[in-house]
């Protein structure tokens, strides 16, 4: 569920306002930079356009409230050296999954918020962005443009073209550069969301075996 806003406070500057909050994710109209913002808990999966609320204000007899939000992660992929061994046992570990036409031209592909097509392209995006194959993913992310999705998928997307993804994946692409426990990192992406995490963990693989 969404909500669109009208004016709120985000990082600490003036931005956009809610109407409620029993929202998983919020449409910002008229901001500056991603179209949505995600309401997270404190454990939660830190999406790159993720926020903690750390306070809420209710206005004077209005059903609207103002959120002061603090982004307290950083959610850029780091350019590593992948750890060759470690890659070899990822490649061997995961199957490819089957999408019906190229990555770059699925985008809206399959259900939910976040279209498998859509979370394979993320997980290719943070892979050439983490290998340091930053032009390869600007090529990528160019043929995007102007293909429909989901608002919510378009701002991940558009976040993973600048090397800003959730956190889980993240973490997987600095366990296959030797900073984290492989298998660990596998798991627990595959268990984000109902779907989302197999696609993206098939989107790191493409990248690294294409």
């Amino acid at each position: 569920m969404t909500a669109t806003i009208p004016v709120a406070r985000i990082d600490g500057q003036l931005g956009p306002t809610v109407t409620t909050v029993a929202a998983a994710s919020l449409a910002l109209r008229g901001a500056v930079g991603p179209r949505f913002t995600i309401r997270e808990s404190v454990n939660g999966p830190r999406f790159p356009n993720g926020y903690v609320p750390s306070e809420f204000t209710p206005s004077h007899g209005q059903p609207r409230e103002l959120i002061v939000a603090r982004r307290w992660w950083d959610p850029r992929a780091r350019t590593e050296t992948l750890d060759s061994e470690r890659v070899d046992r990822f490649v061997r570990s995961t199957r490819p999954v089957a999408l019906p036409r190229a990555p770059e031209a699925s985008i809206g592909w399959g259900p939910g918020l976040t279209p498998a097509g859509d979370d394979v392209v993320v997980g290719m995006l943070i892979a050439y962005h983490t290998m340091g194959m930053a032009s390869t993913a600007r090529d990528l992310a160019a043929v995007l443009v102007g293909e429909e999705t989901t608002p919510l998928s378009r701002s991940l997307l558009d976040h993973a073209a600048r090397a800003e993804a959730v956190r889980p994946l993240l973490d997987l692409m600095r366990a296959l550069a030797g900073r984290g426990h492989l298998e660990r990192a596998l798991a627990t992406l595959r268990r984000f969301g109902a779907t989302s995490g197999v696609h993206l963990i098939d989107g790191v693989r493409r990248a690294l075996t294409s």
